[in-house]
């Protein structure tokens, strides 16, 4: 016997949803929303709803997960939440109308106020007039009248008449105000942080400082213009007080000028390329009427010497001098030069006289060399507040011996600007005067005189 049989099963693997999770993510509002997570949980994420704070402009996301049967999960896309949204916006509307009825009710109590300074001013039988015009007609004594004609005058009425009335110190203990235009303020005192003024005048003379600027010839002969105070009595123009930086950081001075500008006492304080204090000098200078300029300095910048007393003509070395030099000096002693250039009372060699730089050669090895140099500047390069024209030189008659000490330098320009030598120094082992030409404005092609006098050794 024969048995046949036939069977088919399928075999089917579902996949089935485990359980849905919904998460919730509170963020700024200036923030882009949130990406889907790819974690679980998620970083960042909760699963408790958050309530709303009135407010709070933050937004809310939520995502759901799902987790399948096989412990795999997939999230859906994030979205905003309506119901967190809602409620601010209910928030918003709420503030809203509250602000409304707050500002009502001020406005009704400001209106009650008024009513009430009205009725008080009515019981008093007094009025109070706003108008160009002066008020006329049934008019009793202390009546007032503001002028809206003249900036708001306030007047009260007495004896007939409209009477202008101020209101005292003590009725105005303070005035906060960006700007105050009068024409004349009266005061024990005024305390200021900063007073940005003109002129200052005594209140019992008719003396007067005006600040702005002066000019003044110094005791190089060159003109000079800086700021400052100049100084009046009677109307008439006394003299001046004038501040200047002639080197930035490096040289400061504060001249007093005469009235005709022509003399003037300096004092001037000088300082190295590092800021570090050298010394203080002073210049006491007069000049008459044929520029014939008298002058005393006192300090170590010129010729290294304590003082040098001048008088004549400095801009064609016709003049005398005497230098006296202290012990602490390079070059000790005291020195007379004659209005030719030759050295009086001491020994030693000197120049034929013949060109306009000179020299002396003294028995002890020191060596002094003097006179002018004519040439042209171009400074255009751009240093702070200043313009500077560097390598500058002047070849000197004979060379100094720089091996046993550096030669001391003395060097002022002459020229229709406002030129300054700094940084003066030997140069081309003791062949020369190397310095850097400072002028505050671009200059091309200006010429100029270098009157130099240098101090140093020839053996």
């Amino acid at each position: 016997m024969t048995v046949k049989g036939n069977a088919q099963i399928t075999l089917t693997d579902v996949t089935d949803i485990k359980a849905t999770t919904t998460y919730y993510k509170l963020q700024d509002s200036s923030l882009a929303p949130p990406a889907a997570p790819t974690l679980n949980p998620p970083d960042g994420w909760s699963t408790t709803e958050p309530t709303y704070e009135g407010g709070n402009t933050d937004r809310l996301y939520l995502v759901t997960q799902t987790l399948w049967s096989n412990d795999t999960f997939d999230y859906s896309d994030v979205s905003l939440s309506s119901s967190y949204e809602a409620a601010k916006a209910a928030y918003t509307k709420a503030q809203g109308a509250q602000n409304t009825a707050d500002s009502a009710n001020d406005t009704a109590n400001h209106a009650q106020d008024k009513a009430a300074a009205a009725q008080q001013t009515a019981d008093g039988k007094n009025t109070v007039y706003y108008s160009a015009a002066a008020p006329e007609g049934n008019l009793i004594t202390n009546d007032l009248w503001i002028d809206t004609a003249h900036g708001n005058t306030l007047y009260v009425y007495q004896n007939g008449s409209w009477t202008v009335t101020k209101l005292g110190h003590e009725a105005i203990q303070s005035i906060d105000a960006g700007t105050i235009t009068v024409g004349k303020i009266t005061s024990n005192q005024i305390d200021a942080s900063n007073l940005k003024v003109q002129q200052i005048y005594n209140r019992d003379s008719n003396c007067r400082a005006q600040i702005g600027t002066a000019t003044y010839t110094d005791s190089n002969h060159q003109t000079k213009t800086g700021s400052g105070i100049q100084l009046y009595a009677n109307d008439q123009y006394v003299g001046a007080l004038v501040a200047e930086i002639l080197a930035s950081g490096a040289m400061f001075n504060l001249t007093f000028v005469s009235q005709s500008g022509k003399s003037c006492v300096q004092l001037a304080s000088l300082y190295d390329g590092s800021g570090n204090f050298v010394n203080d000098t002073i210049s006491i200078s007069a000049e008459d009427q044929s520029r014939n300029l008298q002058s005393i300095h006192v300090g170590k910048d010129l010729n290294d010497a304590g003082i040098v007393i001048t008088a004549g003509d400095q801009r064609y070395s016709n003049l005398q001098s005497v230098r006296v030099a202290g012990p602490g000096s390079n070059n000790p002693g005291i020195y007379i030069t004659s209005s030719n250039n030759n050295i009086q009372c001491i020994d030693g060699q000197t120049d034929d006289g013949d060109s306009s730089q000179h020299w002396h050669k003294f028995s002890n090895g020191i060596l002094h060399q003097w006179g002018r140099v004519n040439s042209t500047c171009s400074a255009t390069s751009a240093y702070g507040s200043v313009y500077l024209k560097p390598n500058c030189g002047i070849w000197l008659p004979l060379k100094f011996e720089c091996s046993k000490s550096k030669p001391t330098i003395m060097l002022n320009l002459v020229s229709p600007g406002i030129l300054t030598a700094v940084n003066a120094q030997e140069a081309n082992d003791g062949e020369s005067v190397g310095f850097t030409i400072s002028s505050p404005t671009r200059v091309s092609n200006l010429s100029y005189a270098a009157y130099y006098d240098t101090w140093g050794y020839w053996k």
